[in-house]
């Protein structure tokens, strides 16, 4: 997929007449109180502001997302006749306590108020000083106090800029001064148009880098937090970023949604009028065209690239409208130059950027219909276009993507003309472009560049320069990790390169296995790497010690790639080298002694989710282990079978096609169908298939896996879908079936299953499973818990649902739908948990009914402070893949709705992250009696088969092993808690499984009670067909029993 960034603005500094002690427009002013980069921003559009040298600067703090900034200070050159308006605009944000003297240091005598913040009711203050015939004011949240009082000494002259590293110094003092009243806070505070267009800046600065999945977590995370007050046009900026991030990620469908309220936004009766709105209704149009571009759905990208184009001509015939957008304006002065950008006239910037995307996605769109005659042409205009940034005094580092973006679609068009000399001096001068730039340094744009060059090299027959290439884009993409590498596509022609080496043998293929293993790690879903970005936010704005490190190692680590590049750009001899070298060796000190530091952090290891080396894969196997790394390219697959002495690297039996449809013919022979009353209709399981497809995975393993008792699995590819343990071993078990089908097609015990004969542990990644092998084991006192069986809401519940929680703001176009799903969501698990509560015994406990709600789950004062006193967790509820309620609803468990605003009857994905729990394991099962459940919803209890939930089921149970858990035991699809046979007899099925697993697995190892739970079940006719045993798979370390010695004084 080509990955589209933002229209809007990405140009840079200007030179600006001397004002505010000629700093530049952006400067660091050192960190915070929980080590958060902290950076001061030139804003131009304060209503303060109404002199010629009037400098006002927001800052904002890297991690800090629950205000639009964390205050602003301001020069104001009319003295103290500047403080009425300053005091105006100030009680536009914050309502304060009567003021008192204070003396600010470094700057001197004044008056100070204590305040409340309107966009969330925070501590914070109001501080003025007369300085000469000036006025310095500062106001922000109480806990930056040191930061921002560090940007008035520097805005004054009064002190150096603090830089990254550098002390901050004294805050304002606040003793003494009258609290701000509670009372005083409004419900919602005015907009903050700086504030937020930082947060904008924040999006854009994420998607022009290409990371994708962390642009569109802030953006979603932004929009939800918008006061009020906020302009349609506000949120019709932060939508339109959040649906592009969508679209790069390959969610059509949210992309979809999002394009459409935009377009509610703009054109609703709230829009923006004038040439405003024809500005948003171009950048509408062009995000549009990058949509369907995203979707190679040519046809109409070029046909909305010519929308955005007749558009842009036409909104350019509207009155001049002034450069005033202070997102805009703050990407134009990003470069850290002074400039006076508000004070000249740069109309022609925005029209210029959103007409340049338009004529590249317009050529894209032509290259991908075929017409490569017109291309070039599209092509050289955006070229055009984007040249008349280089005289106009403008630094347009943060325009360089798009140039690399409109070079790269030129080698795309000279491949398709067979060219392929010009082909690779395009992709050359793509990659050219961004490493010129210290701006892209180590960003996953620069990892894509490289590898669209491998491919071109590759493709002109030279190897040499495509393993060069190749490795130099594997580099970067190693060190940004799997949540941002996996938007980065093109690697299948460096795995063909390394399993070639690999086949060789020799002294080279070591290496080459190491390298073809970490590299496997950066291939996944767009989906998976959006929950891994979702979660390493949620832990990084948290308030542990962990998540204090975590942000301050990721912005060693960024600071530490800008200087790399500049070191790189720069000449051998150059006087600046040696302190540019010098600082470059303290921050990778510094960073290496924070990783040390976070090591033993289960929960950041857990949400960071970086490259494991095969080494340390080997080294934490047991000599009857093996793991399999599944790799599924677009046209064939891989296999990797990891052994603690060795390893064994082969292309699957069948292409990723058939792959694929084997596993949706196994798949479908266990789902079965639904009679009109609910029941399931279980179907005779394909038993030749499910061979086929072991054979295809594990046949090229050949003896690698004799003395294997323990096969470790990642669902991924079409393995997503379907636990391993229903595969069946040999051809012998086929021809049984086979005679046996003519006498009962509902025996199976004459096959032998895969988990007949292993243990079947999985995995969401190799490092997922390092850690939850190497963490302790469980402290807790109790053994066990039950939550489930909820309470469906009532129908004064259900009337107030679309303003409730998650929904609130989301639903109300879609409000009778929502109600209706969430009404048809009947109560489960009530069987499973009595069988596990009594398999666990003393000490165990069970919530249900309406006791089990979201907000006592997410209350530390009640339940939600205790779940670390319990070593296992079992949730036996409805699971929901993100949408599943016709609404925005998130990936979820459903619980009963507490009679409170904030409840909204679901466990989302974030509260799960957010949850402090000490369990060895988390079991997630939602099991149903048919009888009791409409036939439209019989199937939608569990993890079913559909696009997205594979997805769902991997994010929630990333999430409950970032809040603590070892191991997390999940469902394919919903069992029945037992079924009536043909004879009449009733027999159990889910609480059997459930209570012999719990039972065994106390002081067992949990992965092999499991499976002597499934071989039980197999060993049954009744119950030997795969739909009642093979729905469970574990998630985690297997080898751990669910009890540790001091866990539960039942046991």
């Amino acid at each position: 997929m080509i990955k589209l960034l933002p229209a809007l603005l990405a140009a840079t500094a200007l030179a600006a007449p001397a004002a505010a002690a000629n700093l530049p427009d952006a400067f660091d002013v050192g960190r915070g109180p929980q080590g958060e980069l902290c950076r001061a921003e030139r804003i131009w559009n304060d209503p303060a502001a109404t002199g010629v040298f009037d400098a006002v600067y927001t800052v904002r703090c890297r991690g800090w997302t629950d205000t639009a900034s964390v205050g602003r200070v301001g020069l104001f050159t009319a003295g103290k006749a500047a403080l009425e308006g300053v005091r105006a605009a100030t009680a536009r944000r914050m309502a304060c306590a009567v003021p008192g003297a204070v003396t600010i240091p470094g700057i001197g005598a004044g008056e100070a108020a204590r305040c409340r913040n309107l966009d969330g009711g925070y501590a914070a203050f109001a501080a003025s000083a007369a300085q000469s015939r000036q006025l310095v004011a500062i106001e922000g949240l109480e806990r930056f106090s040191a930061n921002l009082a560090a940007t008035a000494r520097a805005l004054t002259g009064a002190a150096d800029v603090p830089g990254a590293t550098g002390a901050v110094g004294d805050g304002v003092p606040l003793a003494g001064l009258a609290e701000a009243a509670t009372a005083q806070v409004a419900a919602a505070g005015e907009a903050d148009d700086a504030g937020l267009a930082s947060r904008r800046t924040e999006v854009i600065d994420y998607s022009v880098r290409g990371q994708h999945g962390e642009a569109r977590e802030l953006a979603t995370r932004y929009l939800a937090r918008l006061p009020a007050t906020a302009s349609a046009s506000e949120r019709a900026e932060f939508t339109l970023e959040a649906a592009l991030s969508a679209s790069n990620l390959g969610f059509a469908e949210s992309a979809a949604a999002g394009l459409e309220q935009a377009a509610d936004l703009i054109n609703g009766p709230g829009g923006p009028p004038g040439a405003a709105g024809a500005a948003l209704r171009t950048k509408l149009a062009v995000y549009r065209a990058m949509d369907a571009l995203n979707r190679r759905d040519f046809e109409a990208a070029a046909t909305l690239a010519e929308v955005a184009l007749i558009s842009e001509t036409a909104a350019s015939g509207e009155a001049a409208m002034p450069l005033t957008d202070p997102a805009v304006l703050g990407l134009l002065n990003a470069g850290g130059g002074r400039s006076a950008l508000a004070r000249r006239d740069l109309s022609w910037v925005r029209p210029t950027i959103l007409s340049a995307q338009a004529n590249y996605v317009r050529g894209a769109a032509l290259r991908g219909l075929g017409r490569t005659a017109d291309a070039p042409a599209a092509l050289a205009a955006a070229e055009t276009l984007l040249a008349r940034f280089d005289n106009s005094g403008l630094d347009a580092s943060n325009l360089q993507w798009l140039r690399s973006a409109v070079a790269a679609e030129q080698g795309r068009v000279a491949q398709r003309a067979g060219d392929k000399a010009g082909a690779r001096a395009a992709f050359e001068r793509a990659a050219r472009v961004l490493a010129a730039s210290s701006v892209y340094a180590g960003t996953p744009l620069l990892g894509q560049r490289q590898i669209d060059l491998a491919n071109a090299a590759l493709a002109s027959g030279d190897a040499a320069a495509a393993r060069s290439s190749f490795e130099a884009g594997f580099g970067i993409l190693r060190t940004l990790g799997p949540s941002t590498a996996a938007t980065v596509g093109g690697l299948d022609g460096y795995f063909d390169l390394l399993a070639a080496d690999i086949a060789a043998g020799g002294p080279g293929a070591a290496g080459a296995s190491a390298r073809f293993f970490e590299a496997a790690q950066l291939v996944s879903p767009p989906a998976v790497a959006g929950q891994i970005a979702q979660l390493q936010k949620i832990f990084e704005s948290g308030t542990s010690d962990g998540a204090v490190k975590a942000k301050t190692l990721q912005d060693l680590d960024r600071e530490s790639r800008a200087i790399a590049s500049r070191l790189t750009l720069m000449a051998p001899a150059s006087p600046d080298r040696p302190a540019l070298e010098a600082e470059l060796a303290s921050l990778n000190e510094r960073a290496a002694q924070v990783r040390a530091e976070l090591a033993g952090d289960q929960q950041y290891q857990q949400a960071s989710e970086s490259v494991a080396t095969l080494a340390e894969l080997q080294k934490a196997l047991r000599p009857d282990e093996a793991y399999l790394k599944l790799l599924t390219l677009s046209g064939r697959s891989y296999a990797m079978l990891v052994r603690p002495g060795g390893t064994s690297v082969y292309p699957t039996g069948v292409d990723t096609a058939e792959l694929a449809r084997l596993a949706q013919v196994v798949r479908k022979s266990i789902d079965g169908t639904r009679a009109p009353d609910g029941r399931p209709i279980v179907l005779v399981f394909d038993v030749a298939s499910a061979f086929k497809l072991k054979q295809a995975l594990l046949g090229g393993a050949g003896s690698a896996l004799d003395g294997v008792a323990t096969l470790i699995t990642e669902p991924t590819g079409p393995m997503t879908q379907l636990p391993f343990g229903v595969l069946v071993e040999d051809q012998a078990s086929v021809d049984a079936f086979a005679e046996s089908v003519k006498v009962n097609s509902r025996d199976y015990t004459r096959v032998r299953f895969l988990a007949s004969s292993r243990r079947i542990d999985s995995a969401v990644s190799p490092r997922s499973f390092l850690i939850s092998r190497q963490v302790a084991a469980s402290r807790a006192p109790q053994p066990y818990l039950g939550l489930g069986n909820h309470t469906p809401p009532a129908a004064p519940l259900l009337a107030t649902l679309p303003d409730r929680g998650a929904f609130r703001g989301q639903c109300a176009a879609r409000a009778a739908n929502l109600r209706e799903a969430f009404a048809s969501l009947r109560p489960v698990g009530a069987a499973e948990i009595a069988a596990a509560q009594g398999a666990m015994g003393a000490g165990a406990e069970a919530v249900e009914r309406g006791a089990f709600t979201d907000a006592v789950l997410d209350d530390p004062k009640a339940l939600g402070g205790r779940l670390r006193n319990f070593a296992v967790l079992h949730f036996a509820t409805h699971g929901l893949k993100e949408g599943e309620l016709d609404c925005d609803s998130p990936p979820a468990l459903v619980t009963s709705i507490a009679d409170t605003p904030d409840s909204d009857g679901l466990l989302s994905f974030e509260e799960i992250a957010g949850m402090s729990l000490d369990a060895n394991l988390v079991a997630l099962s939602a099991c149903n009696t048919a009888a009791s459940t409409s036939s439209a919803r019989a199937g939608q209890s569990g993890f079913r088969n559909e696009v997205g939930q594979a997805a769902t089921l991997n994010g929630l149970a990333r999430a409950f092993m970032v809040a603590g858990s070892r191991a997390v035991l999940t469902t394919h699809w919903a069992i029945p808690d037992s079924f009536r046979t043909r004879d009449g007899r009733t027999i159990e099925a889910s609480t059997r499984l459930i209570s012999r697993m719990f039972a065994g697995g106390a002081a067992t190892p949990m992965g092999d009670a499991l499976r002597q739970a499934q071989v039980t079940m197999i060993n049954n006719p009744d119950t030997s067909h795969p739909y009642y045993w093979g729905a469970f798979m574990l998630v985690g370390d297997g080898a751990r029993p669910m009890l540790t010695p001091q866990s539960g004084s039942g046991r």
